[in-house]
């Protein structure tokens, strides 16, 4: 599982997913966590998931971070 820390606010949090989820190859999956310090990127992501055709699958709060489960799939 890959861990991408993105710390700010949005656009960069799913700017960095779309980084990953972008360099995947068509049929290509990958699992991956995203911590940030930004509350609303689980709404977002959550969004955005939809959108494209991802997985998300929930996010935990641990401290002061949110840790954000999401299956990247690369379709055409």
């Amino acid at each position: 599982m890959r861990i991408i820390k993105a710390d700010g606010v949005c656009p960069m949090v799913v700017l960095d997913v779309f980084k990953v989820w972008n360099s995947l190859q068509v049929g290509q999956q990958e699992e991956i966590l995203v911590s940030t310090d930004w509350e609303a990127a689980a709404l977002e992501l959550e969004k955005w998931c939809k959108e494209t055709g991802n997985e998300y699958h929930g996010y935990q709060k641990e401290g002061n971070r949110f840790n954000v489960r999401i299956k990247l799939i690369r379709k055409e």
